[in-house]
């Protein structure tokens, strides 16, 4: 129940539902009220989309939004005075939105591939196998000389043969610097003893 002066034509009122939360109450407008004898509401009219409907004030809430008049945008700020005539302000800021150029586009493949440090020092390259064959298969080749380097690949001499080779498919070999001979021997740190057999 409402006093007859606490509630006037044009409040906003939100209408309680029991199922759905407070967030989602719909939003409408009291147009009429029906006061009692001893000056008490307790039925309004309520506009609604798709009418004039009856509400008991029991399931009302009104907003405390007093009746002031809508702004529109340029309304909330402030004017205020720049300093600069406005035709040269103009002037000066197309001279401004002209000069803007886009930048320039990204040239990926100018950029150099990457090539571990051992693969460009290296006599000798290890060439991955295209494909496997049986498990337990070396993934890598017998080491083979390099002839030429190139940005992206090398040529290597593979069974007498010059072939072209990216280096996603090489590793570099590690050569012992004792090369007198040909079958180089290594004892590891448990006492175990390796055998390197360098390609003539």
């Amino acid at each position: 129940m409402f006093k007859k002066d606490n509630v006037k034509i044009g409040d906003m009122v939100l209408i309680k539902e029991d199922n759905i939360p407070v967030s989602n109450w719909p939003l409408r407008r009291i147009v009429k009220l029906y006061p009692l004898k001893d000056n008490i509401i307790r039925v309004v009219d309520i506009k609604a989309k798709t009418g004039i409907f009856k509400r008991s004030v029991s399931r009302l809430c009104v907003l405390p939004i007093e009746s002031t008049n809508l702004k529109v945008p340029g309304q909330f700020f402030v004017n205020s005075n720049i300093g600069i005539p406005l035709p040269d302000y103009l002037s000066r800021l197309q001279e401004l939105m002209r000069a803007l150029k886009p930048s320039g586009p990204v040239h990926h493949g100018l950029k150099a591939v990457y090539m571990p440090k051992d693969l460009q020092t290296c006599s000798h390259v290890f060439v991955k196998r295209r494909p496997i064959d049986r498990a337990l298969t070396s993934p890598f080749e017998s080491p083979f000389p390099v002839k030429k380097r190139r940005d992206k690949n090398f040529v290597v001499l593979e069974n007498g043969q010059e072939k072209v080779i990216s280096v996603d498919g090489l590793k570099p070999v590690v050569i012992l610097s004792d090369t007198t001979s040909s079958n180089l021997s290594y004892t590891t740190k448990y006492g175990g003893k390796v055998r390197f057999r360098l390609p003539p």
